[in-house]
């Protein structure tokens, strides 16, 4: 008996093996007359497509999605071909760019090797040039007639003057403002401890601070005004000034 179930059992092997074979050679098969019919080559006819179809066992259906897919394969080659191409000329202007920047690269140093002892140049003409124009000016002050040089020394002192009270004031200014707000962050203080204080609403409070602060912030803008109405005058003497320095040179 086990002789037999050793017969049976080898001939089940076999049969699997000989299945496996033509499944294989069909497919194989398969797959060859898509290619023949994609690629335009010697197509058979319809007949011998169904017939081969239903040896197979395959359907039309599944030679119209081979067939389709085949095409969609044969595009893709053709554009990944296209893409290595224009890779191909991608690289070539690539290397073209990089040939132009060490071109370029060179041409700045040529460049820069041409400045750089013109910028020497430069620096010690300019700085020689302005040292003597210095020790020129100052020469042409000090001899310059004694009425020049006299009004010249009255106006600088005017101008002195004059920053000087415009500093007073502006400072006078900002220490009345600065007096203003500790009035009001002392007001603010005492209100959150409001026993002997009346409960005021927010706006209330707002006008009474502005009530407050009004004679004081009033103070600071006259302060502020009186110093502005001094630049006329400042910028008139920086004019006559600049009028007199010129007429030392030329004197």
């Amino acid at each position: 008996m086990s002789k037999v179930f050793d017969s049976i059992d080898g001939l089940l092997g076999r049969l699997g093996d000989a299945e496996h074979d033509r499944v294989a050679k069909f497919e194989a098969q398969f797959e060859e007359m898509v290619r023949t019919v994609v690629d335009g080559l010697d197509v058979p006819d319809v007949d011998q497509i169904a017939q081969f179809l239903h040896d197979a066992g395959k359907s039309a259906e599944d030679f119209r999605a081979a067939v389709q897919l085949r095409r969609q394969r044969l595009k893709w080659k053709a554009d990944l071909a296209e893409a290595d191409a224009i890779l191909f000329e991608a690289a070539k202007v690539h290397e073209d760019i990089r040939a132009e920047n060490e071109r370029f690269k060179a041409l700045q140093k040529e460049h820069e090797d041409a400045l750089a002892p013109l910028y020497g140049h430069l620096q010690r003409f300019a700085g020689k040039g302005a040292d003597l124009r210095t020790e020129a000016e100052r020469k042409l002050r000090e001899t310059a007639p004694g009425r020049i040089r006299d009004r010249a020394s009255k106006l600088g002192e005017e101008i002195r003057q004059i920053n000087l009270e415009r500093f007073q004031l502006r400072k006078e200014a900002e220490t009345i403002r600065s007096s203003a707000e500790a009035n009001r962050e002392s007001r603010e203080t005492s209100r959150r401890h409001p026993f002997g204080h009346p409960r005021q609403t927010p706006a209330e409070t707002a006008a009474a601070d502005a009530a407050e602060d009004a004679p004081a912030l009033a103070r600071a803008a006259a302060k502020e005004t009186e110093a502005e109405k001094l630049t006329p005058r400042l910028r008139q003497i920086h004019v006559e000034l600049s009028e007199l320095m010129q007429a030392e040179l030329e004197a």
